[in-house]
Formats: C-alpha cells, sequence, structure tokens
C-alpha cells in the first residue's frame, strides 16, 4: 500500500536497541584511548605551525563599524576602539592546542615613526607570571580599521593541569624607544586538565 508505513511492535524496538547498548557499552573503554593525548602526534605539529599573531583587515566590518567611533584627536598617535579576546575553549588537555581569538578596531594617524606591540602575558591561577611574548604588530595594523586575527598556544605535555589566566596587551611608542602607552588590554581564562 502506498504511503503506508509499519509499525514495529514494542519487542522488535528492543531487539533493534539491545545491540546496539551493547555496542556501546564495549566500545566506551576504547573512547578513552581515542581521546587520550597523542604528544608524539604533537611535538610534529608544533614543529609546523606558525605562532607569530597574524590580523587580517575586514573591509566589510570596517565600513560597518567605522560610524561608530569618533575619529582620532590629533595629538594621539593611535586609539584601539575594540580590543577583544576569545578562547576556543576554557578546558584543554596537554599535548594539544588551544587556539586564541582576536577582534580589533583601531584607528591610528598615517604618520610614520610609530611602533605598534602586542604582549601576550600568561599567568598561574595564583598570580604568577610563567610566560611572556612580545610581537611587532606595526605592520600588519597599517591603517585604521578592523582586524581579526587568530594564533595558537600550545599546551605542552609537562603543562601542570590548573587555571591560567592570558593577558593580551595592545602597546605603541615612537621608533625612538620613548615611554610606550597601553592602548588595550583583555583578558581571559582557561583550564589544563589531565587525562585519567
Amino acid at each position: 500500500m502506498i504511503g503506508h508505513t509499519a509499525r514495529q511492535s514494542p519487542a522488535a524496538r528492543t531487539s533493534l536497541i539491545a545491540p546496539l547498548l551493547i555496542f556501546v557499552v564495549l566500545a566506551l573503554p576504547g573512547c578513552v584511548t581515542v581521546f587520550a593525548p597523542d604528544c608524539a602526534r604533537f611535538k610534529q605539529e608544533e614543529k609546523a605551525t606558525n605562532y607569530e599573531t597574524r590580523y587580517r583587515y575586514s573591509e566589510h566590518d570596517t565600513a560597518t563599524e567605522e560610524v561608530n567611533y569618533r575619529a582620532l584627536p590629533k595629538p594621539r598617535r593611535a586609539a584601539a576602539r575594540l580590543y577583544k579576546v576569545r578562547l576556543s575553549d576554557d578546558r584543554i588537555s596537554v599535548c594539544s592546542h588551544l587556539d586564541i581569538h582576536k577582534n580589533l578596531y583601531i584607528e591610528r594617524n598615517a604618520k610614520r615613526g610609530m611602533v605598534l606591540e602586542q604582549i601576550r602575558e600568561f599567568y598561574t591561577n595564583g598570580g604568577q607570571l610563567i610566560a611572556a611574548k612580545r610581537e611587532d604588530v606595526t605592520a600588519q595594523l597599517a591603517r585604521s580599521g578592523h582586524y581579526y586575527a587568530s594564533v595558537p598556544l600550545p599546551i605542552p605535555e609537562g603543562a601542570p593541569a590548573g587555571k591560567y589566566r592570558i593577558v593580551s596587551k595592545l602597546v605603541v611608542r615612537s621608533k625612538r624607544g620613548a615611554r610606550e602607552e597601553i592602548l588595550a588590554r583583555a583578558t581571559a581564562a582557561f583550564e589544563v586538565v589531565r587525562s585519567p
């Protein structure tokens, strides 16, 4: 009969569910090893991974958002109107990468002689600084506008389990090495977990 769907009896449905449940129970111990960190593979990936920040300019978002921000006052060299940091996850295991996503709207004057640097600092939950990295991003942020960046953060095999905090700062200074000014600061937290 066209359009007729056969109804299964409860006994028939149970006979289909039972093998599926047995498969899931038998496969579960294997799942633990599937999700265990593969540190040998991670070390190979680490060698081939670029850990430098790469900002990309967004023409569309710049045009959409520039009406929301006032013009840069004359004496100022630069101003960060928006600076957000988001992590790909709030919990991560060792031998893997955590992605740091950045969202920035910067206004800058066109004059040369200005250096824009990004500083990333990593702290333990107790506030101890454990690592810092400084990058010159002047060439990447060559004009006013909206930028996005993603950079991987390696979580090595020896990283202790616990909570950590990333502090990301965007600073400006003159090429002559004058005192730097913090344009923006953003923080994000994550936890390193160990596999059982």
